[in-house]
């Protein structure tokens, strides 16, 4: 599973939760980046 770290919440932490065995982008590295619909989100199978 991978998270997705949402735009109120700082870049960096996708690094943190990596050292932590985590998997995550942030939704700046979507296409839409924060514009991003939230229905959209769901719907992503990253």
């Amino acid at each position: 599973m991978k998270l997705i770290v949402d735009a109120q919440l700082p870049a960096k932490l996708c690094e943190i939760l990596s050292r932590l065995g985590l998997e995550s982008i942030h939704v700046d590295e979507l296409p839409k980046g924060d514009e991003t619909p939230d229905m959209e989100i769901t719907k992503l199978e990253i």
